[in-house]
């Protein structure tokens, strides 16, 4: 389908008939070699399931986060078909180019901080990650991470649920803190201590 042209789109029983196909030179993307899919058969990961020799993975969004500080640096990528309009794509350099600069990127050192202009929370999500849950658009990526706890905190999602923002969802005065071990915001080592793990099937990133 020539890049532009309207079409209707079917994504997990959603369907967009306002869909426009985009080239995959677009995006950063890589195909599925057997070496790659002995990868993801080895990882049991259930969402790649169908993935065979000759696909193409791409890359439409993101988290990084780095261990410099306490909190971590958080940051946030995300792809979108207007890369350079609105408040994320300024002030972005000249040297970035395509695909590059066609992502988009939000960051944060705090649960908290700098305040929304409401005087809320810090709001940092991704539209491809957090944006299906309720609340995600409004969330925090790192007030998600905070809830890595063994034992998880729920059932659902491991406990990442319900997707929030601030401090005040769960403080390091919460009684259940001391009954858990914080796993350094790391999801993996609670979704992934093994293969097949329990939650595994359910989790977030």
């Amino acid at each position: 389908m020539p890049p532009g042209e309207r079409a209707t789109m079917n994504y997990n029983g959603v369907v967009r008939v306002d869909a426009h196909a985009v080239r995959l030179q677009d995006y950063y993307y890589f195909k599925i070699t057997p070496e790659i899919l002995k990868a993801i058969d080895k990882a049991q990961v259930d969402e790649f399931g169908d993935v065979q020799i000759g696909d193409y993975a791409v890359l439409v969004g993101m988290h990084v986060a780095t261990r410099e500080i306490t909190d971590w640096v958080w940051a946030t990528f995300w792809w979108h078909d207007k890369p350079d309009q609105g408040p994320y794509a300024q002030d972005r350099p000249d040297a970035l180019k395509s695909p590059w600069r066609n992502y988009l990127m939000n960051t944060t050192l705090s649960m908290d901080t700098p305040l929304e202009p409401d005087g809320s929370p810090k709001i940092v999500f991704n539209p491809y990650i957090e944006g299906k849950f309720a609340n995600g658009p409004v969330s925090n990526c790192m007030t998600c991470h905070n809830r890595s706890t063994s034992p998880s905190l729920g059932e659902e999602f491991c406990g990442a649920l319900p997707i929030t923002r601030g401090s005040g969802d769960y403080p390091p005065q919460d009684p259940r803190r001391y009954t858990r071990t914080h796993l350094s915001f790391l999801w993996s080592l609670l979704l992934r201590p093994q293969p097949l793990a329990p939650c595994a099937a359910g989790g977030s990133g």
